[in-house]
């Protein structure tokens, strides 16, 4: 059961951009973006984590934090509702009234709410989705390199298997989120 039902960032079919190129049969730059109004939508591709069931995302940010509309700022699978792989980070959780960091597994869904931080300045997060810990302690938020105290515990289930071979979709405010 998904703990807040949502449309996910639909994959994203673009044409590779012109600084892209092949060398030896590999892309120099695995990240394609298409610019839309005010933000980027950019796949992360070749996140191959198959071998592991600890991931960390790290982020600069400086945006306008809300607590009613549902964004994402990144996401692995195009929907990781419907991957035991999939993990994501939600800025504007309505749920939560702040940030939701998620991760789905071989035992279901975990997902924590945090409070978000003050907007329209820069702030480092870090989002940690270890699957070797338990219940609630599989996902992690830092903000500013301090650990943040959930507010909300969702869902929590334990779950022990990897994470996969997926790409990692982003949705950021053009000029004021970094990767």
């Amino acid at each position: 059961m998904d703990p807040v039902p949502r449309q996910s960032t639909p994959p994203v079919s673009v044409t590779r951009p012109p600084w892209l190129t092949e060398s030896a049969g590999r892309r120099e730059n695995r990240r394609r973006c298409v610019r839309e109004w005010s933000e980027s939508v950019c796949e992360h591709s070749g996140s191959e984590l198959s071998a592991t069931n600890a991931v960390t995302i790290t982020l600069w940010v400086n945006r306008t934090w809300a607590a009613s509309a549902a964004h994402n700022l990144f996401e692995s699978t195009a929907n990781y509702n419907n991957s035991t792989t999939g993990f994501a980070l939600f800025p504007d959780d309505p749920t939560c009234k702040g940030i939701q960091a998620a991760l789905q597994g071989d035992a279901g869904y975990t997902a924590n709410c945090y409070k978000a931080p003050s907007s329209a300045v820069w702030h480092h997060l870090a989002a940690v989705f270890d699957k070797s810990q338990k219940g609630a302690a599989e996902v992690a938020l830092y903000m500013d390199g301090v650990l943040q105290t959930a507010t909300q515990n969702l869902i929590a289930s334990n779950n022990t298997n990897a994470f996969g071979n997926n790409p990692i979709y982003s949705v950021l405010p053009r000029r004021n989120t970094k990767i």
